[in-house]
């Protein structure tokens, strides 16, 4: 949630969160 961005909390929580926010 915090290494992801806002509209990737919403929309893509696996797809580039699982990219490149893994971390």
């Amino acid at each position: 949630m915090v290494e992801s961005p806002p509209f990737i909390n919403n929309e893509y929580p696996n797809y580039m969160k699982d990219n490149e926010y893994s971390e």
